[in-house]
């Protein structure tokens, strides 16, 4: 009996100390059952900056033609003044047609008549505005083409290296009866004496001799050879482009914070063997859609220059200045990166020495990703933080 009980206590205690003795592989069970939490540095990575290339249009400004008037005979180029690239202002030749200069000048709206002596009105004021700002006027801008207006006009044309049409004018009588008949000296400007007889006579500003333009330089961007015989129903001598060169381009939903006014970008004119120039964006407009455009938001760039023999219209690629450049940025494991209702963050251990059991949220804001890493464009993150990329 005494040994019976004594085997039974025996199994007792042995059961117990079973139950109290773990092995390795208990241990390994729970540990399965358990997330251990991981985290990683915050630091300093290199990314490749890079944006997407907009296709545009290129605009290169006021483009002027430089017609000739046809008259009874065929407008033919006589002179080309100027060649392709060339800049133009206002007083300069551009070209001749059937023996005439074309001139260009700065007024604040086309000619629309030939001036000459006793006309009147605001287009002569307009001329003789601008023939004083080029020196040639010097008397009151009253709007009355009189002998001072044929003077300058007179010396517009001999700046140029050609000679102002002559044409009569019509001199009161009592100036005839005061004019010596035998010369010059007491004859008033305008009037020439020849053969003991007075011969008034001014110059003619025809409307077929000048290009009115609007912009203080224009480039020559096409003219015909001499000898060309323009067409009656498009006598076309010349074409000249002024004012400034622009792109309008187009940008998506997805690809529009990649753009900003003010950044640097460089234009490139499709099938120009790598010709480009550099330009600024200076609007991004409002998000729009429709049938005839692509979705999204208009961009505009304004130019340094306008590239070189290229047609209005032309299409042309947009690429930021900085794009495929390294640049150095705070970085985060892409695994690290958390999104919810509120937007895009990561949890933070509250201290360096590696205790994750603390951590705080950091909203953050991201940018490129490369090897696995993404770029914080905006966050309270410093270099050596250290983020939770598991286990939480």
């Amino acid at each position: 009996m005494a040994w019976a009980l004594l085997s039974v206590g025996a199994l007792v205690v042995a059961f117990l100390v079973g139950r109290s003795v773990r092995s390795p592989w208990d241990d390994a069970v729970s540990n399965a059952a358990t997330s251990p939490v991981v985290t990683a540095v915050v630091e300093q990575r290199e990314f490749s900056s890079s944006s997407p290339t907009l296709q545009g249009e290129l605009s290169v400004g006021e483009s002027l033609n430089v017609g000739a008037v046809v008259g009874a005979g065929p407008a033919v180029v006589t002179a080309a003044r100027s060649g392709v690239g060339d800049e133009i202002r206002s007083g300069s030749l551009i070209v001749e047609v059937s023996g005439r200069p074309i001139l260009a000048l700065q007024l604040p709206f086309p000619l629309y008549r030939d001036l000459g002596p006793g006309a009147s009105g605001a287009d002569v004021a307009a001329v003789q505005r601008e023939l004083s700002a080029l020196g040639h006027y010097r008397g009151a801008v009253d709007g009355e083409f009189g002998p001072g207006t044929s003077a300058a006009v007179r010396s517009l044309y001999s700046k140029a290296g050609v000679g102002a049409q002559a044409v009569p004018v019509a001199v009161p009588s009592e100036v005839l009866e005061s004019t010596p008949a035998t010369g010059a000296s007491g004859a008033g400007e305008g009037v020439a004496v020849q053969g003991g007889a007075p011969s008034p006579s001014g110059v003619l500003l025809p409307l077929g001799e000048v290009v009115s333009i609007s912009h203080e330089s224009y480039v020559v961007t096409r003219i015909e050879a001499v000898g060309t015989v323009l067409p009656s129903d498009s006598p076309v001598a010349a074409v000249i482009t002024g004012g400034a060169a622009s792109v309008s381009a187009r940008v998506g939903v997805v690809d529009v914070d990649s753009f900003a006014v003010g950044d640097a970008v460089l234009v490139g004119v499709v099938g120009a063997n790598g010709a480009t120039v550099s330009g600024e964006i200076t609007q991004i407009g409002e998000f729009s859609s429709g049938d005839a455009q692509v979705a999204g938001f208009a961009v505009t760039i304004g130019l340094s220059e306008a590239p070189g023999d290229v047609r209005d219209k032309s299409v042309v690629t947009v690429s930021r200045v900085d794009a495929g450049t390294a640049v150095s940025a705070l970085a985060v494991p892409l695994l690290g990166v958390r999104e919810d209702e509120r937007g895009t963050f990561v949890l933070a251990a509250v201290d360096r020495a590696g205790d994750a059991g603390q951590t705080r949220r950091i909203d953050i804001e991201t940018g490129a990703v490369s090897g696995g890493y993404v770029e914080v464009v905006n966050g309270d993150l410093a270099e050596g933080d250290l983020v939770v990329v598991a286990g939480a």
